[in-house]
């Protein structure tokens, strides 16, 4: 399995600006699998300015369109959990049985819960006692 990953900037997959790459490589074999985009420090400020400039648009979007966003992504890491495990497993040396079964399943667990926390909001909040 060998793979090309870039950086993923304001929506889009890029290669760094430096056209720099990290080999990726499988600790079992110690054989290169993959190559990953090496962010300097203007990936980097373009990547925080895109976050800033998109934050607006999610702070705005309603609950349930938030909660959508992030059900999707739950199904989509379940939907591609073996091919995600077979990354994974690659990349660090860990049992697929491991990366499929226990990682990725409690990845988009994680995803599923959070994606419900905005309908649990209340709004409450509670004073803390003075410290002595």
């Amino acid at each position: 399995m060998g793979y090309d990953c870039g950086l993923f900037v304001g929506g889009k997959e890029r290669p760094a600006r430096s056209g720099a790459v990290i080999s990726v490589r499988s600790p079992a074999t110690g054989e290169v699998i993959g190559n990953a985009a090496e962010a300097g420090e203007d990936d980097v400020a373009q990547a925080v300015a895109a976050a800033a400039a998109a934050a607006g648009a999610w702070a705005a979007s309603s609950r349930s369109q938030r909660a959508d966003c992030l059900y999707r992504l739950a199904a989509l890491i379940a939907e591609h959990a073996g091919e995600l495990a077979a990354i994974e497993t690659s990349e660090t040396g860990r049992p697929i049985s491991v990366t499929k079964d226990a990682d990725l399943r409690s990845a988009a667990e994680t995803v599923t819960y959070c994606a419900g926390m905005p309908a649990r909001t209340e709004g409450a909040r509670s004073r803390c006692p003075a410290s002595s």
